[in-house]
């Protein structure tokens, strides 16, 4: 099963499967139960936060798929306790449509932090807190 810290980066290489023209698979929910209690807390796009099971993770999933491609998340920092875990990184992706605030084909970057709690190899648990995009062209 190995440890929460292990688990978080199995999460991130599954995460950054995608080209640049393509958002990504959704592999990496393989790693969730489907009672995850999963909160994404509010921002620009979602203005009053999205939450739920497996089933919510997976629209929030295909809502990213309709608006962006190549994403990419990285690590910066884990700090583990037993099946708790608090890592920070930056979350990436290309604008793949029109209508946003920002043109297609912007790049933008996010500031994130995650609280995951696992059980048995799963994630039961994850709290999302994203920062400002901060867009790179």
């Amino acid at each position: 099963m190995g440890t929460t810290a292990e688990l978080i980066r199995r999460f991130v290489a599954l995460y950054n499967d995608g080209t640049p023209d393509c958002y990504g698979s959704d592999r990496f929910l393989q790693l969730y139960a489907d009672d995850v209690d999963w909160v994404e807390m509010p921002t620009a796009l979602t203005p009053e936060g999205r939450s739920g099971d497996l089933r919510a993770l997976r629209a929030a999933v295909e809502f990213g798929q309709s608006m962006f491609r190549d994403r990419r998340l990285s690590i910066d920092e884990i700090v583990e306790e037993g099946d708790r875990a608090v890592w920070t990184g930056t979350w990436s992706a290309t604008i793949g449509v029109d209508g946003l605030q920002l043109p297609k084909g912007t790049r933008v970057h996010l500031g994130q932090a995650m609280l995951i709690e696992t059980r048995n190899g799963r994630i039961v648990r994850q709290r999302d807190f994203l920062g400002a995009p901060v867009v790179v062209e």
